[in-house]
């Protein structure tokens, strides 16, 4: 034992008359007298207070460190053997000078190796906390108090951040005791001794291989996900109210773990799935009003950057929805309308030039877009008035696109569009089945697809993460960006079609929807570009059916999430045209006469297209 820690009756005498007999009496084992507690908690009160001299600190450490030795521990494990006042006294007395040494610390620093000894005698009464939370006679008020104080403890050692102290910090099985601390103080509402834990997970951000024993100690994936969802939500008062300095600390505690959930797979879907997107709105919102000055590390710029973060994977358009759902639109102009918020164009940029424009090839998405800017307008904010030069620019380009894609939707709605196809409806049964070859391919209902084998494979694909509104709202947009680009498609189709590539391929048209507009592109059937053309049914080029890919880029990611799709024209002239064009032309004049006026000819076609 360190000297500094050793209890001397001469350190004792030193300390002024006014606490020398409390002190006497602190030390006494709590089954000899009553007065050994309440000594206890009246030097606490008086240490709190600031009321003792800082020269008394260093002699009332041994004293506290005394009261919380093994032996205690191995007392209060046999509470059963013992009567109620003596295992309670005991407890109070060591949780007591646990606090006691958190305020001792505040204003007085041992010296290392005795910090060190300090550290592991606390954390032997932590774990045991933990062990026995559920079996001791004490209520979650005293068990919420007697955790906090450890906790305190470790956040006074560990706050200079020194090597040393980072060392105490990845004790084995720290954060697995944190983490279970954690989901306990959530469920008593101890939002208080939850923001303590702040000043501890800064080693989470620095040392990521803790992340994983916080995860096993707050209950897996899915649990960790939960906790921190509740804490964010719990540090809501109402999402267009200031944030309490509360609310605050709440936000401070997770936001050092925050970032792994809301960028990792696994934790991004769990965390989604309790809510995670609507949370981070309201927390943007909330903190657009609040009056407080921002942190220097810009705590909304955070909540920002792991609710974009949270656009990118399959189920982005889930999300994008959701997000507007819960005021995303009213978010970006509460930020923008607030002058002392800095980066505001860096803050807000990303959603008005592609999270916003993604969710536009979504029905559902686009039906709450629509709703989201009618509430926006309703609620008489005038934010897009005083938007800078540059946001404003995007603000008025995602509403023009905004505003085309209702005119397709509205479209759509009333059937002007396109002809919807049998397999639109899920309840198909040919799609629904996945009992053998035969079944797949019995084509027992009007208009339905001869080869519903092909069909079937795409929707086992799509049914996942594409309710039947989207899937058939995307083919309907493919129908309209192929009338569109149609022009371009054939100017492209011609040069293809003449070269050697040609002979026994069938060209692909490549539609990449990229921040909600569409690129049209061509490719070879027989090139390796997507694994599912070596699967793909063999296609009839004759101007009755092509066979076509889509691209949905999702924001910032790196491999698009790629669906197949076959469009048939009503009519064959159009595609046969092009290609007894592509084979008459000679190829050294592609600007022939003839050529071009037989392709606009061909362009001029009234061609209806059923997706």
């Amino acid at each position: 034992m360190h000297p500094s820690l050793q209890l001397r009756l001469t350190d004792l005498r030193r300390l002024p008359a006014s606490i020398r007999l409390l002190a006497s009496n602190a030390v006494q084992l709590p089954w000899q007298t009553q007065n050994s507690k309440q000594s206890i908690v009246v030097i606490l009160q008086k240490l709190q207070a600031n009321e003792l001299p800082r020269s008394c600190l260093p002699l009332l450490v041994p004293l506290f460190f005394s009261i919380i030795d093994e032996s205690n521990i191995s007392y209060l494990r046999n509470f059963a053997e013992h009567g109620v006042d003596a295992y309670n006294s005991c407890f109070v007395r060591s949780v007591n000078s646990i606090s006691a040494m958190s305020s001792i610390l505040k204003q007085h620093q041992p010296v290392l190796a005795a910090q060190t000894e300090l550290w592991n005698r606390v954390w032997a009464w932590a774990q045991v906390l933990d062990e026995l939370r559920e079996q001791l006679p004490f209520d979650d008020f005293m068990m919420v108090n007697a955790l906090s104080a450890c906790y305190n403890v470790f956040k006074r050692i560990g706050e200079d951040h020194t090597p040393h102290k980072q060392d105490l910090l990845s004790t084995p099985g720290f954060y697995r005791v944190l983490g279970r601390s954690w989901e306990f103080f959530l469920a008593c509402g101890a939002d208080e001794e939850i923001a303590q834990m702040s000043v501890i997970l800064y080693a989470v951000s620095e040392r990521p291989h803790f992340f994983g024993d916080l995860t096993e100690g707050a209950g897996g994936v899915n649990g960790l996900a939960s906790v921190l969802t509740r804490t964010l939500r719990r540090s809501i008062i109402h999402p267009d109210k200031p944030l309490p300095p509360r609310s605050i600390a709440l936000l401070t505690c997770t936001v050092m773990c925050i970032g792994y959930t809301g960028i990792a797979g696994d934790y991004r879907n769990a965390a989604c799935e309790h809510g995670l997107v609507t949370v981070l709105v309201h927390l943007c919102r909330s903190l657009c009003v609040s009056e407080f000055p921002l942190s220097e590390t810009d705590v909304l710029d955070l909540m920002f950057k792991y609710l974009f973060a949270l656009f990118h994977g399959v189920s982005a358009h889930d999300w994008i929805c959701e997000a507007l759902e819960a005021g995303l639109l009213k978010a970006i102009l509460l930020c923008a309308a607030n002058s002392r918020i800095p980066n505001k164009e860096t803050k807000l940029r990303r959603f008005l030039v592609e999270a916003v424009p993604e969710g536009t090839v979504s029905y559902r998405c686009l039906s709450q877009l629509e709703n989201s800017l009618e509430e926006v307008y309703d609620d008489d904010i005038d934010a897009p008035d005083s938007l800078a030069a540059g946001l404003r620019v995007r603000w008025d380009a995602m509403i023009e696109l905004a505003h085309e894609r209702f005119k397709l939707m509205d479209a759509y709605d009333t059937g002007e569009l396109t002809e919807r196809r049998a397999c639109d409806n899920h309840e198909c049964w040919a799609i629904r089945s996945k009992k053998g070859t035969e079944a797949m391919q019995t084509d027992y209902r009007y208009h339905h697809r001869e080869r519903c084998s092909a069909l079937a494979k795409i929707y086992q694909v799509d049914a996942e993460n594409f309710s039947d509104v989207d899937r058939s709202f995307l083919r309907a947009l493919i129908t309209h960006s192929y009338t569109t680009h149609r022009a371009s498609i054939a100017s492209k189709l011609l040069p293809f079609l003449r070269g050697p590539q040609f002979a026994g391929v069938m060209p692909y048209v490549v539609f990449a929807y990229k921040r909600g507009r569409c690129t049209v592109t061509l490719r070879a059937r027989n090139a390796q570009y997507y694994e599912l053309t070596a699967e793909d049914p063999p296609g009839v080029f004759d101007g009755r059916v092509a066979y076509h890919v889509m691209e949905l880029h999702h924001g910032g990611l790196k491999k698009p999430v790629v669906r197949a799709y076959r469009l048939r024209m009503s009519s064959d002239e159009f595609m046969k045209g092009i290609l007894n064009l592509a084979r008459d032309t000679v190829l050294t004049i592609p600007d022939f006469d003839f050529a071009q006026k037989e392709l606009d000819r061909l362009l001029e076609l009234d061609v209806d297209y059923v997706h």
